[in-house]
C-alpha cells in the first residue's frame, strides 16, 4: 500500500472513532519488547456527537496499537496545583482533545529511506500536554 493510501486509511480509521475527541487515556503499554505500544482509551461516544449513556458507570476500552514504533515523546506540562496535589487529579487529566495524524518533517524526515513507511500521530490535550508517536502501522481494537 502506498504512503498516501495508507495515510488516508489511517485518517479514515481515526475519524470513524471521532478522532478520539474527549476520550480518556487510561493506559500506555509497551508490547513486543518495545516494538509496539498501545494506548488504551475509555471511548465516550455512542455515535457522532452522542455520548454513551453508561459513561462513568462502565468503561468501553478501545486500544490504538502502534507497530514498529521508532519514537515516543510525552510532555505533561502539569500546573502548580497538579504538582502540589496530584491525588486531586481525576479522569479529566486523561481527557484528550483529539488524535491527529501529522505530516511532520521534523519527526519523519530521518525515516524516509527505511524499507517501510513511517507516520506521525499527535495525541493532543487542550493544554500544552501531548504525546507524539512515530510508527509504521496502526490498528484500533476493542478490548
Amino acid at each position: 500500500m502506498s504512503f498516501d493510501l495508507q495515510l488516508s486509511f489511517m485518517k479514515d480509521l481515526l475519524a470513524k472513532y471521532n478522532n478520539f475527541e474527549e476520550c480518556i487515556l487510561l493506559d500506555v503499554r509497551w508490547k513486543e519488547w518495545g516494538y509496539s505500544m498501545e494506548l488504551v482509551f475509555d471511548y465516550i461516544w455512542k455515535e457522532k456527537d452522542v455520548v454513551r449513556e453508561n459513561l462513568g458507570i462502565e468503561e468501553e476500552r478501545i486500544v490504538i496499537r502502534f507497530s514498529a514504533v521508532q519514537e515516543f515523546h510525552a510532555r505533561n506540562e502539569w500546573n502548580d496545583t497538579n504538582l502540589r496535589e496530584p491525588q486531586e487529579m481525576g479522569w479529566g487529566a486523561g481527557e484528550v482533545a483529539l488524535i491527529r495524524l501529522e505530516n511532520s518533517e521534523t519527526f519523519l524526515e530521518k525515516y524516509r529511506s527505511r524499507p517501510v513507511p513511517f507516520y506521525h500521530v499527535a495525541i493532543l490535550w487542550e493544554s500544552e500536554r501531548r504525546i507524539d508517536v512515530v510508527f509504521s502501522q496502526l490498528e484500533v481494537l476493542k478490548e
